[in-house]
């Protein structure tokens, strides 16, 4: 924040309502954890992130989470699966 107080100010005119409203709602169940294929490290704090997540906000529909080894540092969001790999 105190490095980009420009671009920190107009994330929150952009986003601030939209995630004020999804913590009033808060707790949730929307996101989920769909798929692994390890029980590591990475595996284990992303589950810890999306229990967090739920704890502190309410998506209004469901949205999957999978931890897919793809040697490649990526993650995506699919429209058509709700779903962020």
């Amino acid at each position: 924040m105190s490095s980009c107080p420009d671009e920190f100010d107009l994330a929150n005119r952009s986003w601030g309502h939209v995630l004020d409203q999804l913590k009033a709602e808060a707790p949730g169940d929307a996101l989920h954890i769909d798929w692994t294929l390890h029980d590591d490290q990475l595996t284990r704090f992303i589950t810890a992130e999306v229990a967090r997540l739920n704890q502190i906000m309410a998506l209004p529909e469901p949205l999957a989470v999978s931890v897919i080894p793809c040697d490649e540092i990526n993650a995506y969001y699919n429209v058509g699966k709700r779903e962020i790999t």
